[in-house]
């Protein structure tokens, strides 16, 4: 009898710990489950924002809500960009312009590609400037042949309306990262909202519409245009210094031109300006880089053997050819407007 006893109490002491033992380890299991997912909604979303940045197109503008774990960063690098950088600018010193935090390019972005990358347990080295940023866990990126990413940015001005911090070689979104790695409010929601636009090309990604304002758009269309004339500029030294000349197409956007300034006139050489229609060179716009430079090259070109091109604009046509001869560069148009069309 007493043994049965015994048996008995055994039993309820086994089932009353099994039951004590599923109470502590069922929550923690729906804990653990939650955590994992929390991570598997990060990697979701990010997949999500590929898909959408793959599928919008220019002139389209389209939001998503966004998830990020904790110590999580997503950002974005341009194609000619090395690292991304947040600069600081405080106006009591000499040069206002500060890089105060960098985050490098991963090695899985491809050179001269545009890129997005989704990284978890991200830490903040602040220990000398520029800080750095990296990535101690999981990481993925996706590099794109189609677009690129928005390179340049002011996303947060003082009162007065003067840059407080900019953006360059990207974007970075972050969450319970130090906010200096990226100079906006520290962000520690898990869920936000993302607009996502394309404009000629070029992508952003912001947490406000629009992302790409009129003065981007301006200097999007002019970085398209700079590209254009240092194909030119290209042609024009490879046929100069290696006599590698020919025919080449030279598609000019709208209201743009590359002008020539002859030797008779101060700072010889190729210009790009704009204006409705081609004008005096005086009458013309000089257009600039984004650091306020004047697009221009020192050069001296020729329309024959012995007639140097004349102030003007030097371009009449899409196709055109170059030769070398007696240290001379020569351009020759073959092909002018009215025929191309």
């Amino acid at each position: 009898m007493q043994e049965k006893m015994k048996k008995a109490d055994f039993m309820l002491s086994f089932l009353f710990w099994l039951l004590v033992g599923l109470i502590i380890f069922i929550p923690t299991s729906i804990w653990a489950s939650q955590f994992l997912k929390t991570s598997d909604k990060t990697f979701d979303s990010y997949h999500n924002l590929i898909e959408l940045i793959s599928t919008v197109k220019d002139g389209e503008t389209f939001s998503m809500s966004f998830y990020l774990d904790k110590k999580s960063v997503i950002t974005g690098f341009s194609k000619d960009s090395t690292r991304f950088e947040n600069h600081e600018y405080i106006y009591d010193r000499k040069n206002p312009d500060e890089v105060v935090a960098v985050f490098d390019k991963p090695s899985a972005c491809l050179s001269q590609k545009a890129c997005i990358c989704i990284c978890e347990e991200a830490s903040l080295d602040q220990k000398t400037k520029p800080y750095s940023l990296t990535c101690n866990k999981k990481s993925d990126c996706t590099p794109f042949n189609d677009i690129d990413i928005l390179s340049e940015k002011v996303v947060r001005t003082y009162g007065n309306g003067k840059p407080q911090n900019s953006w360059k070689g990207g974007f970075l979104h972050l969450r319970d990262v130090p906010a200096v790695a990226n100079g906006l409010v520290q962000n520690q929601i898990g869920s936000r909202t993302f607009y996502v636009q394309r404009y000629n090309g070029v992508v952003d990604v912001c947490l406000s519409w629009p992302c790409i304002t009129e003065d981007i758009k301006k200097q999007i269309d002019a970085n398209e245009i700079i590209k254009t004339f240092n194909l030119f500029v290209d042609r024009y030294k490879q046929c100069k210094e290696n006599a590698q000349c020919g025919n080449f197409d030279l598609n000019i956007q709208p209201l743009y031109y590359i002008y020539y300034r002859s030797s008779k006139d101060a700072n010889s050489g190729f210009y790009l300006v704009k204006g409705n229609y081609p004008k005096s060179f005086n009458e013309m716009e000089i257009v600039k880089d984004k650091d306020g430079k004047e697009i221009f090259f020192p050069a001296l070109l020729f329309k024959d053997e012995s007639t140097e091109f004349p102030t003007g604009n030097i371009f009449e046509g899409y196709q055109a050819e170059l030769i070398a001869k007696d240290s001379k560069v020569i351009l020759k148009i073959t092909t002018n407007f009215r025929q191309a069309e």
